[in-house]
């Protein structure tokens, strides 16, 4: 069967386990005489596979291999979407990206109408308070809602203001331990909800000196350096037992390629290696300590579970509680883990990506679909439906395009509205310094192609952004334009770097180019005034 009919077809139809040892029960002794605290840990851009509990053996993560040892440890749980404000949404709401609407960073408000698991607390008593370490999580996206502190002043920590703007993960503990130790001295009654972000692990990858001489890689070292600031917080809770009277969640909001499937980064595709997260939940009051729990898990698992474990309503949400699966050690059922990722789409005029996860399958709907058999391809390399298929496989896309319709539907229930905004010159600067979007503030026009056959693009992309050599950036934005001529982000990129060499009519050529393919681009006509002011005319 040819491709071409695999994608007809396709779009016609449009547990438990434990590990060897014998994991020890839960302490069942006195209940806390007050509901327990709430710790959410999240580290952006975190593989599973990097850390020394999930099996690496050049890791250097004794302390949050010291949480797994202490808890339940989920071996395969999904993020919704590799880009870190949308995932961090799906955490704190328990809704799936086609339900709270936010499919990016720094276009979209979180919407009012969504429930937020600091809302939901907050209600119950909570005191709430988050420290976020990069300006992508900024309150003025709208995330903060049902915090009673939201300290994201980033900007001026920062090091390097022509890059994303971002706070050392020793700084934002700093933070974070000054605040609970104002809050052991006012000895203030009330339970606490405390979610820290630690943003260390993303690119780029510049870890303090100490931890680059440990580790076998820079992107492992700014992992070992969070792992240490991790020890710092777990040891400030130690004394009088408050650590244990807490609900301890460690996760991360997506992973990183490493160069898998051609990827640098993260942010275009939704393959094991940017949506397997580690997941750990440690509460020894009701959860037994060195459990693995290989059933499936996902973001949106974690709010509903946490509510359950401080004996609160979960509220509706898409995702399930495992609370009592990850106790008793009985299987729980095959869960649908769904991710997206519409940054093709939104930056680059790419198609958009959809996909299902369920038992050993991968499922990805792109213009060429997609099929893996993770028992036999835990790499997802060999597409079961390239050349057209087998028979056996194209019934199985069909079940999980099927699943993954289900899932984009029950979505529809939640009926949240996220409100694109215009983009502030804050946010413009920092998507750009991450790489997220071209400078004209609007997708590039690649005609809907499949991000596989665009990767190379985003990758020079990137890579002309992070260039600090303007004859090198200007190289590059050449070698766009020679395979792409219409690109207008290679265009905007190229009158960029000629400015930085000083070759004013160059710049200029460059950027009416861009204009003679995409008029509306205000940016664009800033720059030519400026050029023309300076030549005098």
């Amino acid at each position: 069967m040819s491709p071409k009919t695999v994608a007809f077809a396709l779009a016609i139809s449009l547990g438990m386990s434990t590990a060897c040892r014998r994991a020890p029960e839960p302490d069942t002794g006195k209940a806390p005489a007050s509901p327990p605290n709430v710790l959410l840990i999240t580290v952006d851009t975190l593989r599973a596979d990097r850390l020394g509990c999930y099996g690496y053996e050049h890791a250097h993560t004794p302390h949050t291999d010291r949480l797994a040892d202490e808890g339940v440890r989920i071996e395969h749980a999904i993020a919704p979407t590799p880009l870190t404000l949308p995932s961090h949404t799906s955490i704190l709401t328990g809704l799936e990206p086609p339900a709270h609407s936010v499919r990016g960073n720094g276009v979209f408000l979180v919407p009012d109408s969504v429930q937020t698991l600091a809302e939901s607390l907050k209600a119950e008593g909570y005191q709430t308070q988050a420290f976020v370490s990069a300006d992508v999580l900024h309150r003025r996206f709208k995330l903060n809602q049902g915090f009673d502190g939201y300290d994201d002043d980033i900007g001026s920590e920062a090091k390097d203001r022509t890059r994303m703007q971002e706070r050392s993960g020793e700084r934002t503990m700093d933070r974070v331990l000054h605040w609970l130790d104002v809050r052991t001295e006012s000895a203030s009654p009330s339970p606490f909800f405390l979610w820290v972000h630690l943003f260390d692990p993303h690119a780029p990858y510049e870890p303090p000196e100490a931890d680059a001489k440990l580790s076998a890689t820079p992107y492992d070292g700014e992992i070992a350096s969070v792992d240490r600031q991790i020890g710092r917080l777990v040891k400030a809770l130690e004394p009088n037992g408050v650590l244990d009277d807490t609900i301890l969640v460690f996760t991360s909001d997506h992973g990183e390629s490493l160069g898998e499937h051609r990827e640098a980064t993260h942010a275009v595709f939704i393959y094991e290696s940017t949506q397997r997260v580690p997941l750990i939940f440690r509460y020894p009051r009701k959860l037994p300590a060195g459990r693995v729990y290989d059933g499936p898990a996902r973001s949106v698992d974690i709010m509903p579970t946490i509510l359950s474990l401080a004996g609160k309503k979960s509220g509706e949400t898409q995702g399930a509680d495992l609370s009592e699966a990850f106790a008793s050690g009985a299987p729980s059922v095959s869960l649908v883990q769904y991710s997206e990722s519409f940054y093709p789409e939104l930056m680059f005029g790419m198609a958009h990506l959809e996909g299902v996860r369920q038992d050993a399958w991968t499922y990805i709907r792109a213009p060429r679909p997609e099929l893996y058999d993770r028992r036999t391809d835990p790499g997802e390399l060999r597409n079961l439906l390239e050349g057209g298929g087998s028979g056996a496989a194209i019934a199985r896309a069909l079940e999980l395009e099927a699943a993954l319709t289900r899932v984009i539907e029950d979505s529809k229930r939640f009926a949240s509205v996220a409100e694109a905004r215009p983009l502030d010159p804050q946010t413009v600067a920092m998507l750009q310094a991450l790489g997220y979007m071209g400078d004209s503030g609007a997708p590039e026009d690649l005609g809907g192609i499949d991000p596989n056959d665009g990767i190379q693009i985003v990758n020079e992309v990137g890579r002309a952004i992070a260039l600090p050599d303007a004859g090198d950036c200007a190289t590059v934005a050449r070698s766009m334009l020679k395979r792409l001529p219409g690109y207008i982000h290679a265009w905007n990129r190229l009158g960029e770097c000629e400015l930085r060499t000083g070759d004013l009519k160059a710049a200029r050529e460059a950027y009416l180019k861009s204009l003679a393919h995409e008029p509306k681009q205000p940016g664009v006509y800033l720059q030519l005034g400026n050029i023309d002011l300076s030549q005098g005319r």
